[in-house]
């Protein structure tokens, strides 16, 4: 026998065996979807679910290469564009329809990208990490992608020359800038990028015991220790070429009932404005969101840390729906969504750990497209998945009836 055939005889001979692990593997996505379904199915008989349906699933860049890692994701209202931040060196844009149709990389000077905000003129604000001779900044490109500045934190109240990096920001209806970076509050800039002030929201905080009694490091971040012990999923195969920041840790501590409180400025992660000007802050490290009104009046917290259903672990992005009165927000380390309606009561909740649709493997990102649908950042699926939801909500203040969508 030839060498030829005795390879295409064990080709053959391992085929029935491949094809029995594809078969597997999609009952065992099936029977996720079926489960989940259900389980929706029945709550919303009662009254008390959510509908979840995956309309689109992004995995692929305008080049048809696979989507890295994620992480932030901004909807560009005006043109109807979805942008995803890929790998933290790429920006891809999606049109309407969910097709892939540019990017924003290192030919037009994006590097170590954390975040991004387009405003209504087009503008694409890219918040940058930073790198050798090359201090963090925030990059201003027009709508054609062309560079027209770079803003820099060189002047900043409070911080060393090129210590704040920045992560994501919002533009207010007055034009001034609100950066989320590696700091305790929210760093708030005029138009012209020149500082303006602190939005510092204030929380009872646990003081890490190597820190002094005057409340310790003020504008360093919370530094995660890595992935919890166990943990399975493909996503450990490159766990090591993530920061530390991006990867699965464990908020809870046994010791945390001997450490010191103190009140102080919380880390921020994320920040949002509605239509009329009010400001929503969410912190990883609190599990809370803190709003503000237009004039940074503080108005209320929502939220509530933990691991159990209604809690949040390590959330990440949150997303307005002013259409309903809710807040979305991920979980990074409970795989979950979960829906708040504006006065802080916890509605519902959905997805979990997994691989089929509907399911995540730690998300980050999340906006609304203009029909309402969900779009978010699943992390380790290395995918961006968009879901429409329905459910009944009930919110006296601002509706006279329950509303479904």
């Amino acid at each position: 026998m030839s060498v030829v055939s005795a390879i295409n005889k064990r080709a053959w001979g391992i085929f029935p065996y491949v094809l029995l692990v594809l078969f597997l593997i999609g009952l065992i996505s099936q029977g996720e979807a079926l489960a989940r379904s259900k389980r929706d199915e029945q709550a919303n008989k009662k009254g008390e679910g959510v509908r979840s349906r995956v309309v689109h699933i992004l995995t692929r860049d305008e080049t048809g290469r696979p989507l890295k890692f994620p992480s932030q994701i901004f909807f560009d209202h005006t043109m109807e564009e979805t942008y995803v931040v890929s790998g933290g060196d790429k920006i891809v844009v999606y049109n309407s329809r969910y097709f892939p149709v540019a990017s924003l990389g290192k030919g037009r000077g994006v590097e170590g990208v954390n975040g991004l905000y387009v405003d209504p003129t087009g503008m694409v604000y890219v918040c940058q990490t930073g790198g050798p001779n090359v201090p963090p900044r925030i990059s201003v490109f027009n709508a054609a992608f062309f560079k027209v500045r770079d803003i820099y934190f060189d002047s900043i109240e409070g911080l060393e020359v090129d210590e704040f990096v920045p992560k994501t920001m919002v533009i207010s209806r007055d034009g001034l800038f609100y950066v989320v970076g590696n700091a305790r509050g929210v760093l708030v800039l005029n138009s012209d990028g020149t500082f303006s002030h602190w939005l510092k929201p204030v929380d009872r905080l646990l003081r890490p015991r190597n820190e002094s009694q005057e409340g310790g490091n003020q504008t360093g971040t919370v530094s995660p220790q890595g992935a919890p012990e166990g943990e399975q999923g493909p996503q450990n195969e490159v766990m090591r070429f993530l920061p530390k920041s991006l990867r699965p840790s464990d908020t809870g501590g046994g010791e945390e009932a001997q450490e010191e409180f103190y009140t102080g400025p919380v880390q921020v992660t994320d920040v949002e404005i509605d239509s009329e000007g009010h400001i929503f802050v969410l912190s990883e490290e609190t599990s809370k969101v803190y709003i503000f009104n237009a004039a940074e009046e503080f108005l209320y917290a929502i939220g509530e840390k933990g691991g159990s259903r209604g809690k949040m672990s390590r959330p990440q992005a949150l997303a307005i729906d002013e259409n309903r009165k809710a807040i979305y927000i991920t979980d990074y380390m409970r795989h979950t969504i979960l829906i708040y309606d504006i006065s802080g009561k916890f509605m519902f909740e959905f997805g979990g750990y997994g691989t089929g649709p509907g399911w995540f493997q730690y998300p980050k990102g999340i906006a609304l497209d203009r029909k309402g649908n969900v779009i978010i950042g699943d992390f380790f699926n290395q995918r961006v998945q968009v879901i429409g939801l329905k459910y009944k909500a009930q919110f006296m203040l601002f509706r006279s009836g329950p509303v479904k969508k």
